[in-house]
């Protein structure tokens, strides 16, 4: 085998490109191709857009990767999972729907503001320890919620 910078050389052209490519990676980064790869542990990075009680999976990907970063500059849907979800219930399942400012079909998710004036969130708290509150480790993560719901509150 060759010696260890041509080995780096050909690890890092394989993943970079070309040799030009590597060069244009490796000055942008402030990296020079030989420190690059030898310290060769990759990063894994989950980029996901915000949800409204995220499921179990959303943070299983976040505890697993190395670092997790908010999609928030995508343009806001309506009707959809950024501002609402769906709670089990004894008779069917429930929608929990934050109310948002009317926003312009182009905003972003970063502009769209939620509606404190209601009481939604005294609601949706309700609604979770009605249904819940039997659950395992409920007091523990309902207070995690509870302090999350109420952390900016404005109304």
């Amino acid at each position: 085998m060759g010696s260890d910078k041509s080995v780096v050389e050909a690890i890092t052209a394989s993943r970079y490109g070309s040799n030009d490519d590597r060069r244009i990676f490796t000055s942008a980064s402030g990296i020079d191709s030989a420190s690059c790869m030898t310290a060769s542990v990759m990063k894994s990075i989950a980029i996901m857009q915000p949800v409204y009680l995220p499921w179990l999976g959303y943070f299983e990907q976040m505890a697993l990767c190395d670092e997790f970063m908010f999609l928030d500059d995508v343009q806001y849907t309506k009707n959809d999972w950024r501002n609402r979800n769906k709670i089990r219930t004894r008779s069917g399942s429930m929608w929990l729907t934050v109310p948002v400012r009317s926003a312009r079909l182009e905003s972003s998710l970063r502009e769209t503001e939620l509606v404190y004036q209601s009481h939604w969130r005294r609601k949706h708290l309700q609604a979770i320890r009605l249904n819940y509150a039997a659950a395992p480790f409920f007091e523990d993560v309902f207070a995690i919620v509870t302090k999350s719901m109420l952390r900016n509150r404005k109304d």
